[in-house]
C-alpha cells in the first residue's frame, strides 16, 4: 500500500485550497500539524482546512496509524485521518501489517504463525477489551499483552495467528480488536489465504 503526502507547514508560498488537493500558505491555509519540527508529528489539529478537504480514494481505506477513512464527511488530506478529541490525551491504534497472507495449504492442516502488531501511537493509556478472529484462522498462543492488559502509549501488543483451511480455494477471515481509543471502538486486520 502506498501513501502520500503532499502538505506542508512551511512559510513558502505556492499552493491553494482547490481539486488538487493541496493546501499552503498562498491563501492563509496552514495545514495546522500537531508538529512540523523535530520530532515531527504530521497529525492534524483541530480546526485543520485539511480535515474532510481530501479526494475519495477507496484503496487507502487506513491512514498510517491504521484508522479507517474517512472519519468525518470525506478524506481528510495527508496521511493521517483527523480522530475527534485526538488533539488531547487519547489512545490511538494502528495495525502492521495491516493484513496477513497465507500461502497455499493442504485442507486440515495448519500454517506457520504470522503476527500483527497493534501499537498505541496515542498518549495516553490503550485499553483492549475483547479480540476476534473469524474464518478459518485462529490465535497461535504466541502473542504479548491479551484482552485486559492496559498498552501504554508508544507500546505494542502482537497477536500470532495461524491458518487452518476447512475447503481448498481462497479463504478470508477478519482479525478484530475491541479498544477504547476514539476512532471507533473495534480494529480490524485482514486475513487472507491466496
Amino acid at each position: 500500500m502506498h501513501y502520500f503526502l503532499n502538505m506542508r507547514n512551511e512559510k513558502k508560498p505556492a499552493m491553494t485550497v482547490g481539486s488538487h488537493n493541496k493546501i499552503g500558505t498562498s491563501s492563509g491555509y496552514k495545514p495546522m500539524f500537531v508538529s512540523s519540527s523535530t520530532p515531527y508529528d504530521f497529525h492534524l489539529q483541530s480546526g485543520s482546512p485539511a480535515i474532510d478537504a481530501g479526494l475519495t480514494l477507496s484503496q487507502v481505506p487506513y491512514d498510517f496509524d491504521g484508522t479507517a477513512r474517512p472519519q468525518g464527511s470525506a478524506y481528510d488530506i495527508g496521511a493521517y485521518e483527523y480522530v475527534s478529541g485526538g488533539g488531547g490525551s487519547a489512545p490511538a491504534v494502528s495495525f502492521s501489517p495491516v493484513s496477513l497472507t497465507f500461502g497455499s495449504q493442504s485442507v486440515g492442516t495448519t500454517s506457520g504463525v504470522q503476527y500483527v502488531t497493534s501499537t498505541n501511537t496515542g498518549n495516553a493509556t490503550l485499553n483492549l477489551s475483547a479480540s476476534a478472529i473469524s474464518g478459518d484462522f485462529a490465535f497461535a498462543g504466541l502473542g504479548t499483552r491479551g484482552v485486559g492488559t492496559p498498552v501504554p502509549p508508544g507500546t505494542s501488543c502482537t497477536v500470532s495467528v495461524q491458518f487452518t483451511p476447512t475447503a481448498a480455494g481462497p479463504r478470508t477471515g477478519t482479525f478484530t480488536l475491541t479498544d477504547d481509543a476514539p476512532a471507533g471502538p473495534t480494529r480490524s486486520a485482514l486475513l487472507a489465504r491466496e
